[in-house]
């Protein structure tokens, strides 16, 4: 079909114009789901031609194709649904019972796609004469014709208007065809753009943009700065912190920008925080109002349930979650070297996992839980890795000084972390065990800030190759060439899981 029969439909012409063709490996915006796309494709288009196979009718999708333009179509009066066997197959009942072009003969092909270009625009010939309205309706008492006609109406509005309001797209220019090829796969999930803070509309904002580039939009307005900008886990929220009251705060909004709700309120200010893996909580790092030392707290995502956490250290920062978001990860400095302890959400038994004479800090738990990524003094700075209860040290990245957290692949089976090996910062990539490390970035520019793709394909960084901080995209295997995708200034991006 895509070989023969869909160029030719696109050469086509229906009076002086061409034909409009919609197909879904063509027109289908990616990241929305199938459905949303099918229906637009069919609600917006004149006819919709259904590509018959054996594959297809065993797919599952028939049923739903038919059933979706006999709602457009109730009495199929205007003929909008064209099935085309293009392999012998048996038809379903719904099918069968409308004519059908053959294609299955090369012989037959042009002739029947005269007749499928003419099913399309229409017959070329004279016209019918025109049969007025009211000799087209049945006989019925007045008000009898405005009952119906209100009837029409209604429906009209609720299939063509309501769909739109609640997917939150305008109506879409009326096309000529739609050509619909038989899915293989399951829909992939909706993807999510990257999010970043930049300052090129005077003060820091936060952006989003999709992975090619496309799409950037601004979701943050206000005149004070709105940066350190994560997804929750899963893509419901985006977190930020603001300055637009005073102290820096932790805040929430939808996807969109909209919906935003401040989620604290401390006098000294909020300095980190981290998603708990459910999307439920986070926890943050608050800077005591006298200036002195930080402390722990975890707030619901909706406001509520706002709880201090004890202090197992004088200082505390660097908190991350376990994977099933029962227990807390975080640094925890005394009158000795800083050491890496976890807590349950409680701030209750704590637990020391670390115990040296050596500086740790920038401790992250893996997606299963099983292991923790950390920077450490020893041999210099240099990454490790350990088992969640503290067993089992392994280094990471030989002859890299690491300068910001590892940050663990959707999977769990990759690491990612910035490091020095040449006098600048680039990104590497290697497995949780530490084997098949990549310098994904090189050159004399700092790289920094990797994020991982939903399904790691792909990593977004912070680059200042250009002169100027921009997000760039580059595969996560270290093939091809990054791609600059914020037009413009950008700091710090949060891709989701």
């Amino acid at each position: 079909m895509h070989n023969w029969l869909l160029p030719r439909l696109k050469e086509a012409r229906v009076g002086r114009r061409k034909m409009r063709v919609c197909v879904d490996t063509e027109c289908f915006q990616a990241g929305v789901p199938l459905l949303d796309e099918m229906r637009r494709a069919v609600t917006s288009s004149a006819k919709t031609v259904v590509v018959l196979t054996p594959d297809y009718l065993e797919s599952g999708w028939t049923s739903f194709q038919y059933t979706l333009q006999r709602s457009m179509d109730i009495q199929q009066r205007q003929y909008r649904l064209i099935p085309l066997l293009l392999k012998p197959c048996d038809l379903p009942p719904d099918v069968s019972s409308l004519v059908c072009l053959d294609f299955t003969g090369d012989e037959a092909a042009n002739l029947q796609f005269q007749r499928l270009v003419k099913a399309i625009g229409g017959a070329s010939g004279p016209s019918k004469p025109r049969v007025a309205l009211k000799d087209k309706l049945p006989r019925l008492p007045f008000p009898g014709y405005w009952l119906l006609l209100m009837l029409v109406a209604v429906i009209v509005l609720l299939i063509l208007v309501v769909p739109g309001i609640l997917h939150g797209r305008e109506p879409t220019p009326t096309a000529t065809a739609t050509a619909t090829s038989s899915p293989t796969a399951t829909p992939a999930p909706p993807s999510r753009p990257i999010v970043f803070a930049s300052k090129r509309d005077g003060n820091a904002e936060i952006y989003s943009v999709r992975a090619d580039g496309t799409g950037l939009m601004r979701l943050t307005k206000r005149e004070k700065t709105d940066a350190q900008a994560l997804w929750a886990p899963d893509g419901s929220r985006i977190a930020f912190i603001s300055e637009r009251e005073g102290t820096p705060e932790l805040y929430v909004m939808d996807r969109d920008g909209q919906g935003v709700k401040r989620l604290t309120f401390t006098p000294g200010g909020d300095k980190w925080y981290a998603w708990s893996p459910d999307s439920r909580k986070l926890v943050v790092e608050r800077k005591l109002a006298s200036g002195e030392g930080r402390d722990f707290y975890v707030v619901e995502v909706d406001g509520s349930g706002q709880r201090a956490l004890p202090q197992t250290a004088d200082i505390q920062w660097n908190a991350n979650w376990s994977s099933d978001s029962t227990r807390i990860l975080f640094v925890g400095r005394g009158t000795d070297d800083p050491e890496l302890y976890t807590t349950d959400a409680q701030g209750q038994n704590p637990t020391q996992l670390t115990d040296n004479s050596y500086w740790e800090q920038l401790p992250t738990w893996s997606p299963d839980g099983r292991l923790i990524a950390f920077v450490t003094e020893r041999s210099g700075w240099r990454m490790y890795a350990m088992q969640s209860d503290g067993s089992k040290e392994y280094q990471l990245g030989a002859g890299i000084n690491p300068s910001v957290y590892a940050v663990w692949s959707p999977l769990g089976d990759r690491i990612a972390l910035v490091g020095q090996s040449d006098g600048q910062d680039d990104v590497f990539v290697m497995n949780a065990d530490g084997s098949g490390q990549i310098q994904l970035t090189q050159g004399s520019h700092n790289d920094r800030f990797p994020t991982w793709s939903p399904d790691g394909s792909q990593i977004a960084f912070e680059s200042d190759r250009s002169g100027l901080s921009q997000i760039y995209v580059i595969s996560s295997t270290g093939g091809g060439e990054a791609i600059c995708v914020s037009d413009g200034e950008g700091y710090a991006p949060s891709w989701a899981r």
